[in-house]
């Protein structure tokens, strides 16, 4: 082996080590997975782990941020196509439910952290994986309302998506029939229609 080929190799051991990660981190919480046992399912010694990561924290900062990554090519689309405010709150709205829909490893681990309330986790997390798209979005909220708290309404749209895949189950279960089996196309223009209908009346309410 040459020594060209030895960071390949490495790279390659880490990303096999955060794929791992995430799921058993997803599925059992950060409390319930420990570095033994992350080393067990790697099938490597507990000091081979922490030859590429110095504790479990930073383990699982870099699980979420590998988790969130790739969907952030697509935010980007979202703020370079964005020309008015329409516009800006359908990309966000599509591209942020596809996110939390279809990556069920993200959503559960973002979902535990809300529960935890691991102060130290929260604001790595806020500052390196959400705080990007939350300020992007900011941004554009007070490209197209100035005047409004731009940070506000980016959180009342996230919470939107968040609230209704959180409480998916309790849709399914207590919602009339027709709520039962909501496709993601359905949610997503029903949340974009609430948004937009919320900073219509603001809009109203300023003249």
């Amino acid at each position: 082996m040459s020594a060209l080929q030895k960071p390949d190799n490495k790279r390659r051991s880490r990303d096999e080590i955060i794929e791992i990660a995430i799921q058993m981190f997803a599925d059992r919480g950060f409390a319930s997975v420990s570095m033994r046992d992350l080393a067990a399912a790697c099938d490597m010694t507990p000091a081979a782990l922490y030859h590429h990561f110095p504790d479990k924290s930073a383990l699982y900062l870099e699980s979420v941020r590998q988790a969130l990554l790739p969907k952030m090519g697509g935010l980007q689309q979202v703020l370079e196509k964005s020309v008015t405010i329409e516009a800006m709150v359908e990309l966000f709205v599509t591209w942020f439910v596809d996110l939390i829909a279809n990556d069920a490893n993200f959503r559960r681990m973002l979902a535990r952290e809300l529960l935890d309330v691991d102060r130290y986790r929260l604001e790595r997390i806020s500052e390196r994986v959400l705080g990007p798209p939350i300020h992007q979005l900011a941004d554009l909220c007070d490209r197209f309302l100035p005047g409004e708290n731009p940070y506000l309404i980016g959180f009342s749209v996230m919470s939107l998506v968040l609230g209704h895949y959180q409480l998916d189950p309790i849709r399914r279960t207590l919602g009339p029939i027709e709520l039962t089996s909501l496709s993601q196309e359905e949610i997503t223009a029903h949340i974009i229609e609430m948004v937009m209908h919320g900073l219509s009346l603001k809009k109203r309410a300023s003249f």
